[in-house]
């Protein structure tokens, strides 16, 4: 019983991910920009179509210069994507971003991926070092200030106005708002409100 109550609870989240919210419908921009399109054939990550256009228009209405603040940065895909972005738009804000690169039930208790020989240690260094590189890549021109620490210790660090080093070996000092933040990982339940 259990094993088909957790069949139709997997279909339905699925099903659920694929249906479009009637009247909402997704825009999808990935078409119109070639350097998206070769970044999503190369960089792996977490981004729907609809999450570009979202960004996007986001960058455009940037309400400051302060830092862009990313929660979660995985392999680097939405941190290239930010990076793009400003770019395009000649936008000078900082992008910040933070990930510890543990990932929550990873193997709820299991060494392993799965039934493959891959460690979840093993794992987690590629995912890292996938980020290293994509970002070294494809945001040389203006490297992510990236910080491994959790949701948690990032704004617990920045409220306490720490000076940190980032993931490349940079000082970071917080400043006192964000212009803009997406989380690709859950954020606190409470987020400091000198920050936002």
């Amino acid at each position: 019983m259990d094993s088909l109550r957790g069949f139709f609870a997997r279909a339905f989240r699925k099903a659920t991910f694929l249906l479009e919210p009637p009247g909402l419908p997704i825009i999808d921009i990935s078409g119109q920009d070639e350097f998206l399109n070769w970044l999503g054939f190369a960089n792996a990550g977490m981004l729907s179509p609809g999450n570009l256009h979202l960004m996007d228009l986001a960058m455009k209405q940037l309400p400051s210069a302060a830092p862009i603040l990313e929660i979660g940065s995985f392999c680097g895909l939405s941190a290239n994507v930010l990076t793009h972005f400003k770019r395009k738009l000649g936008l000078k804000n900082r992008l910040v971003t933070c990930d510890k690169w543990q990932f929550e039930n990873a193997g709820n208790g299991a060494a392993r991926v799965g039934a493959s020989p891959v460690l979840f240690s093993e794992y987690r260094t590629f995912v890292r070092d996938s980020f290293l590189r994509n970002t070294r890549l494809f945001s040389s021109d203006d490297l992510p200030s990236t910080l491994e620490l959790s949701s948690d210790e990032f704004f617990a660090a920045w409220r306490d106005r720490k000076t940190l080093q980032d993931v490349f070996g940079r000082p970071i000092a917080p400043a006192v708002r964000s212009a803009f933040a997406t989380s690709m990982a859950t954020i606190p339940t409470r987020v400091p409100s000198e920050i936002f």
